[in-house]
C-alpha cells in the first residue's frame, strides 16, 4: 500500500538488464562515509553471492518531511524556503548514498571517474511502507544500469522480520518472479535493478477486462508455485501468527485517545471468532496457496515496450496463506485511490469503487482457466479452457467474501500500527478505521452470516458492533 513526496500507494519498480558482477572480498572492507551515513563494513550477503551486505543506515526523514511540507505550501516565498531545505536534504542523502550506489556491481557506478555531482537521485511517490528512489548517473551506460534505492520506512520490523523478508526476495528473485533483483544491501534498505521498460498501472487500469484477465491468469500462476527456500516464518500458519502478533503489539502502543473507535479489547473477541470460523469449523473451503497478500494496482507493473506484460512487485507481505485472503485483498484495494494529495489519499470509496459481482465472476473464470507457469509450480503449462458452472463461482465468491472480513482485520491493525511510526504524510489511523467499519458491513451481507445470525438469539455474540 510509495507516498513519501506526494500522494500515495503501497509499491514499486524494475528488468533485468545488466548481471552484476560478482565480487569476492578476502575480507571486510571498512569505509568512513560523510553526511548521514554511519561508518560501515562490506561483507558477502547470504542471500545472494554476487550482492555485498553492508552495515550502514541512510536517514532520508529529512528529504520525507521537507517534500511533503513542499507538497502542501502554496505561498511563493515559503515555498522558496523550503526548496533550499529540501534541496540540501537531497543533496546530504546523495552524498550519504553514494558509496551504497557505487558498490552494487555495476560496471558504470565503479567506475573511478563517476562523482556525486554526476549521480541523480529522484524520490519514486507511491509508498507506505518504504522510502524509494530511482538513481541514475550522466555517464555511459546510464540508462540501462538504473539502481533502485529502498529505505525501509521507520517501525516496518514491527510487521515482520527484514531478515525472512529478504530470503524471501532472494527465493523469488531465483525462482524468477520477483524482476527487481538484488544488487546489495545495508542495514535498512537495499538497491535493486530499475525495471526500465516498466510502469506503474493507474488506479483506474484495474477496471480494464483486459488488465483483470491477465491479473488473474498471473495470481493463478503464483498460487501454484512450490517456492524452495521459502523462510520457515512465510509457510504454513503465517497469516494467523503475524494477525496476532500485530494485534498483541497494537494492543501496547495504541494506547491514547485516537486510538479509541478502534476498541482492541472487543477486536480481540472478533478476531478468536472468527478464527474458530475459519480455521476450526471451516465456514468455507479455502485451499492453501503462495499468495502475494498485496496486490493492488501499486504494485502492477505494464512493460511499455513488447510483448507489453505485466508484472508483480514488493513482495514484502508475501507468504502462505488461504487463497481467499490473496483474492480478497486485491478486490479491497479498488476502493483506493494513493494517488491524490496528502489529505484525501487514505480515503477508502468502497461504494463507487469496489467491483461487481460480475467482475469478480469474470476475474475468476480467468483465474480457473490458468495460464503459463512459474518454473516449480505443479501445473501444465497450458491454458484451460473449461465451462465453470454459476454454483461454482458463487462458492468461490463466498469464500472470497469471508476471507475479505479477516483482510479488513488485518490491514486495520496495520494502519494503526503505522500511526504510531511511519514518518510519511499519510492518515493511517482513519484508514484502519475505514478497514474496520467496512468489516461489518461485508459481515453482514454474507449469507452464511444471516443464516447463523437469524438462529442466534442472543446478541452479544457479536461484538464489536458498529
Amino acid at each position: 500500500m510509495y507516498k513519501a513526496f506526494s500522494a500515495l500507494s503501497r509499491r514499486h519498480l524494475s528488468p533485468i538488464i545488466y548481471a552484476p558482477a560478482t565480487r569476492a572480498l578476502a575480507a571486510p572492507i571498512s569505509l568512513s562515509f560523510p553526511g548521514i551515513l554511519k561508518h560501515c563494513s562490506i561483507s558477502m550477503s547470504a542471500h545472494a553471492k554476487s550482492a555485498l551486505s553492508i552495515n550502514a543506515i541512510l536517514d532520508a526523514s529529512g528529504v520525507t518531511k521537507h517534500g511533503a511540507l513542499l507538497e502542501e505550501t502554496f505561498e511563493e516565498k515559503e515555498r522558496a524556503e523550503l526548496q533550499v531545505i529540501y534541496d540540501q536534504e537531497m543533496k546530504t542523502l546523495k552524498a550519504a548514498a553514494f558509496p551504497i550506489l557505487t558498490s552494487t556491481g555495476y560496471k558504470s557506478w565503479g567506475s573511478p571517474n563517476l562523482t556525486e555531482k554526476d549521480v541523480q537521485i529522484e524520490p519514486v511517490n507511491g509508498a507506505l511502507t518504504n522510502l524509494v528512489f530511482k538513481c541514475t548517473h550522466n555517464r555511459e551506460a546510464a540508462q540501462r544500469e538504473k539502481i533502485l534505492l529502498r529505505i525501509f520506512g521507520t517501525g516496518t520490523d514491527n510487521f515482520f522480520s527484514r531478515k525472512d523478508e529478504m530470503a524471501l526476495f532472494a527465493a523469488l528473485s531465483g525462482a524468477g518472479i520477483n524482476q527487481a533483483r538484488l544488487l546489495n544491501s545495508f542495514e535498512n534498505g537495499r538497491c535493486e535493478v530499475y525495471l526500465n521498460s516498466y510502469v506503474t498501472i493507474l488506479p483506474e487500469a484495474v477496471k480494464d477486462p483486459a488488465i483483470q484477465d491477465t491479473v488473474a491468469r498471473k495470481m493463478r500462476q503464483l498460487h501454484t508455485l512450490q517456492l524452495e527456500d521459502c523462510p520457515a516464518s512465510r509457510k504454513t500458519g503465517f497469516l494467523w501468527k503475524t494477525l496476532w502478533a500485530w494485534y498483541d503489539y497494537a494492543s501496547t502502543v495504541c494506547t491514547d485517545s485516537s486510538f479509541k473507535e478502534a476498541n482492541l479489547a472487543m477486536l480481540r473477541n472478533e478476531i478468536e471468532w472468527l478464527e474458530k470460523k475459519l480455521k476450526i469449523e471451516e465456514i468455507v473451503k479455502s485451499p492453501e496457496v503462495f499468495g502475494h497478500n498485496d496486490l493492488q494496482y501499486g504494485n502492477i507493473m505494464r512493460n511499455k515496450e513488447p510483448p507489453y506484460d505485466l508484472c508483480f512487485i514488493d513482495f514484502e507481505y508475501a507468504g502462505y496463506v488461504p487463497r481467499g485472503f490473496d483474492f480478497a485483498h486485491f478486490f479491497a484495494e479498488f476502493a483506493a485511490d494513493y494517488s491524490g494529495c496528502n489529505t484525501e489519499a487514505h480515503i477508502l470509496d468502497y461504494v463507487n469503487r469496489s467491483p461487481s459481482l460480475s467482475t469478480r465472476y469474470s476475474f475468476y473464470r480467468s483465474y480457473l482457466e490458468g495460464g503459463p507457469v512459474y518454473p516449480g509450480s505443479d501445473e501444465a503449462d497450458e491454458k484451460k479452457v473449461i465451462e465453470i458452472p454459476d454454483e461454482e463461482l458463487y462458492k468461490f465468491d463466498e469464500e472470497v467474501r469471508t476471507y475479505t472480513l479477516l483482510n479488513h482485520i488485518y490491514w486495520g491493525l496495520w494502519g494503526l500500527i503505522q500511526a504510531t511510526t511511519s514518518t510519511i504524510e499519510f492518515n493511517f489511523v482513519e484508514y484502519g478505521m475505514q478497514r474496520f467499519r467496512q468489516y461489518h458491513i461485508d459481515k453482514e451481507e454474507l449469507d452464511w452470516f444471516a443464516k447463523e445470525k437469524a438462529l442466534t438469539p442472543n446478541e452479544n455474540e457479536w461484538v464489536l458492533r458498529k
